[in-house]
């Protein structure tokens, strides 16, 4: 593998273009409370049982001290990458190689914390530095992955019943379980298009590109049920757009309609150890131009998570697959049905909320219309957090099979090794 230079090298910083948002520190100064006791090890986004709590809570846990008028956080990130074929990969998105160059992927500025009474947020505007493709150079500044929600809790049949309301862009942010499209492993990625054409379902190649609200409850801290709904925002509302809020990246059409949302899931807390095992879906209709036949994508998908946290040593793993059903009138002429099938694994590792290991794995099966999507590969990653509020990562991607239809070369030409960091203040 080509070896990434001396000089960017030193500056142990990584290459990760990731868009969402993930542990601030307005939250910290809110609840007086450290990272790692919201995220496990600190190892961000991966949630506590405290995390899950504030996050169900509506983001408004108190009990810190802040001089700040208003919960504002912001996330720098630096790196860079370099690909085994550096002409075939860490590309940006207009083609332009961006193999070893030091680089400043995204910049965010955060609204994390309560609003008033039970009403609290999370809300992320990102500066994207990357080269954006044809047609969406002025949408540097754009809404992030975002949730404001009320909450509340009673009491039902003698116990505890969490409940609320959440307004968000992406469809699972507003999730708590490190197993969804959102927050699930990696969380970081080189800030590259490439050609590695990794295909996943439209449930996850959503976010920021609708609005959606949904109701959800917490039963005895056991039983979580969710429904809701998602709307297109491009041709509704321009402001919206302007903002960033669907610059539709690499999705043709539209959400026609209101793509529904459900998700359940069961979970337990046995000492040290904490279990879930649940499932989501979404019913997604597309609209194309110049028709009035729509392209349908149906997604079910079933995930689980395992969580030990005990002394100086936090694990997580967690893991799901969807399986997504097409059915593509609006864009397809014949054989318009197809299927995939995508899994994604991950376990993390974090001793003292300093060192941390994490590994991933990815496979794509396809079908029908969707066939030639067929993939595998795998993410390994060191991180280290010299201080709380910094993360510094290097983390190797390789690829055991890419889709055949978009890449004839070795997949090995591929592989990319990423150094970065994260700023958090």
């Amino acid at each position: 593998m080509k070896m990434i230079s001396k000089a960017g090298a030193a500056f142990l910083l990584v290459a990760v273009g990731a868009s969402s948002a993930y542990a601030i520190p307005s939250f910290a100064r809110q609840t007086g409370l450290s990272c790692d006791a919201c995220h496990a090890g600190g190892m961000f986004p991966a949630l506590t049982q405290v995390g899950r709590q504030f996050k169900l809570n509506g983001y408004t846990m108190g009990g810190g001290h802040t001089k700040m008028p208003l919960p504002l956080a912001a996330m720098i990130q630096v790196g860079l990458s370099s690909t085994s074929t550096g002409a075939n990969g860490a590309q940006s998105a207009n083609g332009v190689n961006e193999n070893n160059k030091v680089g400043f992927p995204q910049m965010s500025i955060f609204y994390g914390g309560k609003i008033y009474g039970h009403v609290g947020a999370l809300i992320q505007v990102t500066y994207d530095s990357s080269d954006l493709p044809q047609g969406l150079t002025t949408q540097r500044i754009r809404a992030d992955n975002s949730d404001i929600r009320y909450a509340n809790h009673t009491n039902f049949m003698g116990d505890n019943l969490i409940y609320g309301v959440s307004l968000n862009n992406s469809p699972t942010v507003q999730d708590v379980y490190a197993s969804t499209p959102t927050w699930g492993f990696p969380w970081a990625a080189p800030n590259d298009a490439g050609n590695r054409a990794i295909a996943g379902p439209m449930i996850a190649g959503l976010g920021q590109k609708v609005v959606g609200l949904s109701a959800y409850a917490l039963y005895n801290d056991f039983v979580y049920v969710e429904f809701g709904g998602y709307q297109d925002t491009q041709y509704r509302n321009g402001i919206l757009k302007n903002m960033g809020f669907n610059d539709a990246g690499g999705i043709t059409g539209y959400v026609s309609g209101t793509a529904p949302y459900a998700r359940i899931a069961f979970q337990k807390y046995i000492g040290s150890n904490f279990f879930m095992i649940g499932g989501y879906g979404m019913d997604t209709n597309i609209a194309q131009s110049g028709t009035t036949k729509l392209d349908k994508y149906t997604d079910v998908a079933i995930d689980g998570e395992y969580q030990y946290i005990e002394g100086k040593n936090a694990l997580t793993v967690a893991a799901r697959n969807t399986w997504e059903n097409q059915t593509l009138n609006g864009s397809k002429a014949s054989s318009t049905t197809g299927t995939l099938s995508v899994f994604s694994s991950m376990a993390t590792y974090v001793y003292d909320s300093t060192y941390g290991a994490s590994i991933g794995y990815g496979n794509v099966t396809s079908t029908g219309v969707a066939a030639g999507q067929d993939s595998s590969s795998y993410t390994a990653q060191l991180n280290y957090f010299p201080m709380q509020n910094i993360r510094l990562v290097a983390q190797y991607q390789g690829y055991l099979k890419t889709a055949s239809k978009t890449d004839a070369a070795d997949t090995t030409d591929y592989n990319t090794l990423s150094l970065g960091a994260w700023f958090m203040f």
